[in-house]
Formats: C-alpha cells, structure tokens, sequence
C-alpha cells in the first residue's frame, strides 16, 4: 500500500493538536500520516549536550527546540523509507486553505530538481526572485535568497531529507535556522523556494484570525524560549545588553542593505512578504 506523500509532526501529550489536524485532512479529502514527536521533557542531560554542546559557534538550545529538531529528524527518516519522491511536512498548529486539496493531492506541479518548498506564510518577508508559475494555477514558485523560517509547512525531495540525515548530529541553531537561514544552513548549497501565496498558515502568525480550537494544548516552545532569554539576561547587566544591542545595530542594518542590493542585482530578487491566500489580514 502506498504511504501518503503528506506527513504531520505531533506529541502524544498532544490529542486536541492531532485531533485539528485529522480534522483539517479529511475536510480536505487529503491523506496523511502521522509522525510522533520526540518529547523534549523526556530528553536527559546528557542527551542535551550531546546533541548541543557548548560551543562558541553554538546556539544554547531548549529542550523544546531539540526535541523539535529530533522531530523533523523523524520525518525525514520516513521521507527517506518512503516511495515518494517529495513529500509534504506540516507541523501540528497549522490552518490550510481549501486551495491546497488540489496542490497537495497530486505532487506533479513539484519540480523535479526542487530540493525544499516552503507552503506556509513569510510574514517577516525575504529577498525572493522569479517567479515560475505552478501549471495552470495563479501561484508561483519563488527562489528564496534570505532568512525564511519557521517549518510549520514544506515540501522535501526524499534525496534532501536523506542529505539532512547524513549531516552531523550536532544542533548548532534550531532546526527552521538550520534549514532556512543562509547563514546558518546544514547544507549550504540546498536551494529554497517559496510558494505564494501560501496555502499554510501557522497559529503564531495568524493572530488576526486565530485556527486552533481552545482545547487545543499551548505550545511552550516559546515560553522556554523566553525563559531561556530572561535566564541569559541575568548574566548581563541590562544597561550593557542594551548598549551592545545599539551599537552593532547599524552595522547589522548597513549589512543588509548591501545583500538586498546585491542579490537585486545577481538575481533581480525582490524584498516580499507572503501572504496566506485566504486572509490578507495575517
């Protein structure tokens, strides 16, 4: 029997999270399956430094955002043991439009040479060129050239989703970083696009128009995050973190505008924001 070509990544400590999700695929008539993910309250120490140590050149890690790295690790590795050529990655807090029944029912419109689409929203925006129509839809694929995370929604070739297994274990960033970010990617020469508009939007960025039902469990991602954040900033005085801040803040704002430009000039990229197709509001 073939495996769906889409996959969902959720927590057993999460039913009200799965049961949106079902919820989502049948009244789009979609198939999908499901992936368990690592939950990172049961990650030891040692494990943590394992997986994170303690380099200059390392982000501090949460357990929340390694075991969310070991998760998308998961959905690779049945990427890897399917039959699919690409398939599609969604996490657990995401809303479809009900354009994406026909997209994600047959993978055809994917370029053969694609290595990572992202589907989901680009809120904050990035340097994207293009455009190269999807069949006979009104959307577009666009190459991506800058900072683009989050991995609420992406389509990956099984080859890509192989590469990422073979690359080293350790977790320098976290995983939408070490996929999506220039900088900081696990395989530098990936190519990334974007699909817009966007078929997927994830519940952080759709605060105008919130999907997940109340019962649904919060994410503590971002709590730990932010926990993480305030337990950094007791080891600097404020007053010094902030003069930091100001200082390399010009020097960050001239950096970018010399890649805006030249990557406008290289590739005609365009700076872009993109939107969920059903709400322009987000």
């Amino acid at each position: 029997m073939t495996t769906p070509h889409c996959i969902y990544i959720n927590l057993d400590r999460s039913p009200a999270r799965n049961q949106h999700m079902q919820d989502t695929f049948r009244a789009l008539d979609i198939a999908a399956s499901r992936v368990n993910a690592v939950d990172g309250r049961h990650l030891s120490d040692t494990e943590v430094a394992a997986l994170n140590p303690q380099k200059k050149e390392n982000r501090v890690l949460t357990k929340g955002e390694i075991a969310c790295f070991l998760s998308h690790r998961k959905a690779w590795q049945s990427i890897v043991d399917s039959d699919h050529t690409h398939v599609v990655v969604f996490e657990d807090d995401v809303k479809l439009a009900p354009k994406a029944a026909t997209l994600l029912a047959d993978l055809s419109w994917v370029p053969s040479s694609a290595d990572i689409i992202k589907i989901d929203t680009l809120p904050a925006g990035a340097m994207l060129s293009g455009p190269q129509k999807v069949g006979d839809t009104s959307f577009v694929l666009k190459k991506v050239h800058t900072k683009a995370v989050s991995t609420a929604g992406y389509i990956i070739s099984r080859s890509c989703a192989q590469e990422f297994l073979n690359a080293p274990s350790e977790m320098r960033v976290p995983v939408d970083i070490a996929i999506f970010d220039p900088r900081h990617k696990i395989l530098p020469r990936v190519s990334n696009m974007q699909l817009t508009p966007a078929i997927a939007v994830q519940q952080w960025a759709a605060a105008n128009n919130p999907h997940m039902p109340q019962e649904a469990e919060l994410s503590t991602l971002e709590q730990e995050r932010k926990a993480a954040r305030v337990g950094r900033s007791k080891l600097h005085p404020l007053g010094l973190a902030r003069l930091k801040i100001e200082l390399v803040r010009p020097a960050k704002q001239l950096s970018g505008l010399l890649e805006r430009m030249s990557l406008r000039w290289k590739f005609g990229a365009r700076w872009q924001q993109v939107r969920f197709i059903d709400d322009e509001r987000l």
